[in-house]
């Protein structure tokens, strides 16, 4: 009679999706997978894990991620570099929960190669390759302020490049009036989280906490986009 059919089912895109569903995903450190104080491992499939084996300079494992401290001296190194080429589109989300204070880095190589919250109206992008270009995109005050949130940048292939960010799965305005280079389509690499200036004198420690972080080394297209969003929310009750 179908009675208690379709019981304990569900058709949620956080149990049917997968992010490594979308192709050139490059690093997902994920929530509460293979993590410790040393070691959060990559889900990506592509083994590239972030450690750090000084204990002095380890965050914390707290609710699934990183608890960074007072973003004064933790940082991981990546396995192995990510490369963005010149015209290459890339696509960066993070979760996190309490940022607080100024330039808080989430990727860099060096000096001039980095993904940094600078406040919370202030996201920028160093790029070097073929020469030293920094992205400032802004946003409306308190955007990237002291909260749990998801954060997604996308930037198309080609040049120009055109930058989009969405905030909890919202679309967010960029102000093109104040940002500066937004159509920088220039190269960079990674193999550092949490701070920048490396491999010299690590500065600009990461403040607060990483709960889950993706990189994808294309654009991504508008549905990528919104399975990518609904799945975090859901997940973490966004």
């Amino acid at each position: 009679m179908g009675i208690g059919l379709g019981l304990g089912l569900s058709t949620s895109n956080y149990n049917v999706f997968d992010p490594t569903s979308i192709n050139r995903l490059a690093l997902w450190l994920q929530n509460g997978k293979g993590i410790d104080n040393e070691t959060w491992q990559d889900s990506s499939g592509n083994n590239n894990n972030a450690s750090q084996t000084q204990e002095n300079n380890q965050g914390t494992v707290s609710n699934g991620g990183y608890d960074l401290g007072d973003g004064v001296e933790s940082f991981y190194n990546l396995t192995t570099s990510i490369g963005i080429a010149e015209r290459q589109g890339f696509a960066f989300v993070v979760v996190t929960d309490n940022i607080s204070g100024a330039n808080n880095t989430l990727l860099s190589d060096s000096l001039n190669e980095l993904i940094q919250i600078r406040n919370s109206e202030r996201l920028s992008i160093g790029t070097n390759a073929p020469s030293s270009v920094v992205t400032d995109i802004i946003v409306p005050s308190g955007t990237l302020g002291n909260q749990k949130q998801i954060i997604l940048l996308n930037r198309s292939v080609g040049v120009p490049a055109t930058y989009t960010m969405f905030r909890n799965g919202t679309s967010v305005t960029i102000d093109g009036d104040n940002s500066v280079n937004l159509t920088n389509g220039n190269g960079f690499d990674f193999d550092t989280l949490f701070a920048g200036n490396v491999p010299a004198s690590p500065e600009a420690f990461y403040n607060g906490k990483v709960l889950e972080l993706l990189f994808f080394t294309k654009s991504l297209t508008t549905s990528e986009i919104n399975d990518i969003n609904d799945y975090l929310k859901e997940k973490h009750e966004l």
